[in-house]
């Protein structure tokens, strides 16, 4: 998402409601791993790109995810043009936002939430599983290819051993959310409100250098995360 992933990233140019494949049911093992991550995962960082569709309009970026552990990653973000849209910083349970078009910033230890409707029900620890077409970690198996994470909300998964080919999230009996493997390692996660999130991993490598906190520059003004402005087609362009 994501786009992806987050707060006022990517700039509207079209208006055209976004199809969404249909969600379906299944069975898969769960992955048996902290976060849905692997051990060869961690000190890597993986380069995506990505394009969003949906009410608000439709783009595309570009996604750096550097993985430093399963409780600490960094996401960076830029335009066609390689110009800085944003940036996320999480470390535990502490996680930063940073618009550097916008120049804003927000800082929260209880979580700081996606604005934008594909993504806003997942919890930020979630996103490299789902990144990286895993799903998502600490769900609990009910058989059947049935999941209940710890809000006690209901997934379904298919596919073959620990290979996820599709989830969905169900909200009040409805599916909610639903991701389709595509080849390339990537995905399509839709939302049924109509709006769209496709990506691709197209490149990985190890990490070369420590991964530092986020530094503010000057100029940067800080706000709540719960007020953070616009959804994921405010601000890239197609």
């Amino acid at each position: 998402m994501v786009a992806l992933l987050l707060g006022g990233v990517i700039g509207g140019c079209t208006r055209n409601r976004a199809p969404a494949p249909r969600p379906g049911p299944g069975s898969v093992e769960p992955l048996a791993l902290e976060r849905g991550l692997r051990l060869e995962d961690l000190g890597t960082q993986s380069l995506f790109r990505l394009q969003y569709q949906g009410p608000e309009g439709s783009g595309s970026l570009r996604l750096v995810l550097q993985l430093v552990g399963s409780e600490r990653y960094r996401i960076e973000t830029k335009d066609r043009f390689g110009r800085s849209l944003w940036r996320l910083d999480v470390a535990s349970e502490r996680a930063t936002l940073l618009d550097d078009r916008a120049r804003i910033f927000c800082t929260s230890s209880e979580g700081v939430r996606i604005p934008e409707v594909a993504l806003d029900s997942l919890p930020l620890e979630a996103l490299p599983a789902i990144l990286l077409a895993r799903l998502p970690g600490d769900l609990e198996p009910l058989g059947g290819g049935e999941f209940r994470d710890r809000a006690q909300r209901r997934w379904t998964a298919s596919g073959s051993g620990a290979e996820v080919l599709a989830w969905t999230f169900w909200d009040a009996g409805e599916p909610k959310l639903w991701w389709t493997r595509e080849n390339g390692g990537g995905g399509v996660l839709s939302h049924r409100a109509g709006s769209q999130l496709r990506w691709k991993r197209v490149a990985g490598e190890p990490l070369s250098a420590p991964v530092a906190p986020l530094v503010m520059q000057s100029g940067y003004r800080e706000i709540a995360c719960a007020s953070w402005p616009g959804g994921l087609a405010s601000v890239a362009e197609d």
